[in-house]
């Protein structure tokens, strides 16, 4: 990041790259705020759909905020800050970008099981529906998704200083790992309650 100050710096100079900080400060400032408030709701809905412990589900008598998984949230937060910081790693080099990069590949992998979904609803809810829009597109939006899923896991490394290091390899594996691990949890799920696996997604307690 201090390129991109030292070159607003040379080039513009006076206030840019004050400026400059202080957008980044609020912006990555805006991104854990976001972040932190999917994983709490998702904390809350998994709650009371039962796929949490019950406390999860619950939400502050005042507020009405989901402050379980809030506090889950930020300790866990404060567990990784207090590793990265007790192992010398730079917060931005290092805590940062590594954490970024494997969200990123979260996401993407996410989009494109997303994104095949629709053509299976629509194949199996909607019989008749417009091709373009309930196979074409999603299609289309799939397979650039996945390629972008495996090009950024190949090149992990590269994109994070990691290359030749175990990190390298372990950062990007621990999404197909989380993918394994909750398609048996949810294979487990349905096997010892049908209903209750039924009901997943549906936002009901």
């Amino acid at each position: 990041s201090a390129l991109f100050f030292d070159l607003a710096g040379r080039y513009v100079g006076g206030p840019i790259p004050t400026i400059a900080g202080i957008l980044l400060v609020s912006s990555l400032f805006a991104a854990l705020s976001a972040f932190h408030n999917y994983i709490a709701r998702y904390s809350y809905v998994a709650g009371r759909e039962g796929l949490l412990p019950a406390a999860f589900g619950r939400t502050h008598a005042d507020h009405q905020s989901p402050h379980i998984g809030s506090v889950v949230q930020t300790i866990g937060a404060l567990i990784v800050l207090a590793i990265f910081a007790g192992l010398g790693l730079d917060p931005v080099l290092n805590m940062f970008t590594w954490i970024s990069q494997v969200g990123t590949l979260g996401v993407l992998g996410m989009m494109t099981v997303t994104s095949l979904s629709v053509i299976v609803f629509f194949r199996n809810k909607q019989a008749g529906a417009p091709a373009l829009s309930t196979v074409v597109l999603p299609a289309l939006s799939g397979l650039i998704m996945a390629a972008l899923f495996v090009y950024i896991f190949l090149h992990f490394g590269d994109l994070t200083g990691t290359t030749g290091g175990a990190l390298g390899l372990i950062l990007p594996a621990l999404i197909p790992a989380a993918a394994v691990v909750g398609y048996v949890l949810a294979l487990q799920l349905e096997r010892a309650d049908p209903a209750r696996f039924a009901r997943m997604g549906e936002n009901q307690a």
